[in-house]
């Protein structure tokens, strides 16, 4: 009796979390705590200052069309992503740093959102559930997620794009309708990073369609409705540029897309590298589950004559976006981003379809055991830092209060990867998996809450910025010398645009405008520049390794 009221009990059990509905909570929960939690406790750092400093201009200045850096128009990007972090910085009409990265946080948890919804269209939902939690706990994805840009925003772009199109093959359409929203939700993704939003969908699907109904893709009437459909999306995106060209009477933003969007493909300016460059950046794109890598390709080579529709669809997504991004001679890491979401699913797949060790190869089981093994490492690498701590090179102030949190997540680590090893020997591989992932959710959370605000400390940004509004009240400041000045200006925070002196020259005509006044130099090579006999350091910080802000007025002559 007992056996079986605990077999209908633990039976609804199973049922309930195998719930779809209970699935989406639990992703959206484990997102938001992921990426939304403390998400202001650093500083804004690197291009973070760009969205930061045109987002707070928008809101002081009411220019909603022309992104403007110091005054100055910056249209190097599309206009979207800043609006975004003005619209979520509404509420408290000031952008800080949670508001100007909250629009990315909040697109990766409805990108794993949508990414459930994907896979559950091929297969079961646990697959999905699998899927949506290994792209969560994805490191780029939680790194990139964590700030101010608009990668973030073109990957929920694409995921959405694709959710409209496999819809449509559930409900059996054959007809044109879906292609309305899938271009539309592509010129609306353009607004935030330029024109990838339309290429990386259209390159999935469309190549999946030509694959799988090439008659169809092929059709006079589905060539229309595309063009159409296009035409509509493209009027969405070019829509703010021709209101900019209209009211500054300038062609320059038309220029910039072709210019990040178009020659930068075939002809970059800058961010070069090798032909082979993502050849080895791929195992960063989707680490900590790259070394699963190897295992992934074994396996699917074992079983190619097996392959069903899913995994051609993400396979072949994986591949042609991986092939696209080799093509272009302009190559950043983060631009892989959008091939996290396939590997994600086909791992998940894979996992799912092995489960029983029993059936692998000698080789398939040592690639399996190999990445556990590696993860129990990295964990007594992490708490060996209590124990070596002169391998870090990390103020002692620092490296105390980084002590306990690695020593944690350095155990949940090899505790995880431990029982995830038995488990997976014990023939339960998914929920092997689910114990690495809930181990690299608990390390990455304190790794990000924690540890790297800690870190951040490092970066005097914020308190130099502090120093110089309190000596200069109701003076004037320049800024002078080479840097990315856009987080300085965001953080100086003045209505009004700062002069920026470009030479030694210039620097001391400001000085002869504004006798009271100061400048904001980086670097002693600029300070050199301006005759230091002449000016005197009023204050200084340290913002990188290499470089240091000074604050400096003109030595009296009287």
């Amino acid at each position: 009796m007992r056996e079986k009221y605990g077999e209908k009990r633990f039976g609804g059990l199973r049922r309930f979390f195998a719930s779809s509905v209970v699935h989406l909570v639990i992703i959206a929960c484990l997102g938001s705590g992921l990426l939304l939690v403390r998400l202001g406790a650093r500083p804004l750092s690197d291009s973070e200052g760009r969205w930061g400093e045109i987002s707070r201009e928008m809101l002081t200045t009411g220019n909603w069309i022309v992104p403007m850096i110091n005054g100055i128009p910056y249209r190097d990007k599309p206009v979207g992503s800043y609006w975004l972090i003005a619209l979520s910085s509404l509420p408290g009409h000031r952008v800080t740093e949670t508001t100007a990265r909250f629009p990315s946080a909040l697109a990766i948890v409805l990108a794993a959102l949508f990414l459930y919804g994907i896979t559950r269209h091929f297969w079961d939902s646990l697959t999905a559930f699998l899927s949506s939690l290994l792209f969560l706990t994805s490191y780029p994805v939680v790194f990139w997620g964590r700030k101010a840009n608009g990668d973030t925003l073109t990957l929920l772009g694409v995921l959405v794009c694709v959710w409209i199109f496999l819809r449509a093959q559930e409900k059996n359409d054959d007809g044109f309708g879906w292609l309305y929203p899938f271009f539309i939700v592509a010129g609306v993704t353009s607004l935030m990073k330029g024109l990838l939003g339309f290429v990386l969908p259209s390159l999935v699907v469309f190549s999946y369609l030509l694959i799988k109904n090439r008659l169809k893709v092929l059709d006079k009437r589905f060539l229309f409705h595309t063009l159409s459909a296009f035409t509509l999306g493209l009027i969405l995106f070019l829509i703010p540029i021709f209101i900019d060209i209209l009211t500054t009477h300038t062609d320059s933003s038309l220029y910039l897309v072709y210019r990040e969007n178009i020659l930068r493909f075939f002809h970059p300016f800058d961010h070069r590298a090798p032909f082979y460059y993502y050849f080895g950046y791929i195992f960063i794109t989707v680490a900590p589950w790259s070394l699963f890598i190897p295992f992934l390709a074994v396996t699917l080579a074992k079983r190619w004559r097996e392959l069903d529709a899913g995994t051609l669809f993400f396979g072949g997504w994986f591949l042609i976006l991986f092939i696209f991004f080799n093509l272009s001679s302009s190559k950043r890491g983060y631009y892989l981003m959008p091939l996290i979401p396939a590997y994600a699913a086909l791992l998940a797949h894979v996992l799912r379809r092995v489960e029983d060790v029993g059936s692998l190869t000698r080789l398939e089981r040592f690639f399996l055991i190999f990445p556990i093994v590696f993860i129990v490492i990295s964990g007594l690498v992490a708490v060996s830092f209590s124990f070596f701590p002169f391998i870090f090179r990390v103020p002692k102030e620092i490296l105390i209060q980084l002590r306990v949190y690695l020593d944690v997540a350095g155990m949940i680590l090899c505790i995880g990867g431990v029982l995830a090893g038995w488990l997976i020997m014990k023939k339960r591989g998914v929920k092997g998996m689910f114990v690495l992932i809930g181990g690299y959710f608990l390390a990455f959370s304190i790794g990000f809450w924690f540890v790297a605000p800690i870190l951040a400390k490092r970066d005097s940004m914020v308190p130099f910025c502090r120093k110089v509004n309190f000596y200069t009240k109701g003076s004037e400041v320049g800024v002078y010398g080479l840097a990315d000045r856009s987080t300085l200006y965001f953080y100086l925070g003045r209505k009004r645009p700062l002069p920026h002196p470009k030479s030694p020259r210039e620097a001391r005509e400001f000085f002869k405008r504004y006798p009271q006044g100061y400048l904001v130099i980086n670097g002693r090579k600029a300070l050199c520049a301006l005759e230091p006999e002449h000016v005197k350091i009023v204050t200084s910080g340290r913002i990188k390794r290499k470089m240091v802000y000074y604050l400096v007025r003109r030595v009296s002559t009287e």
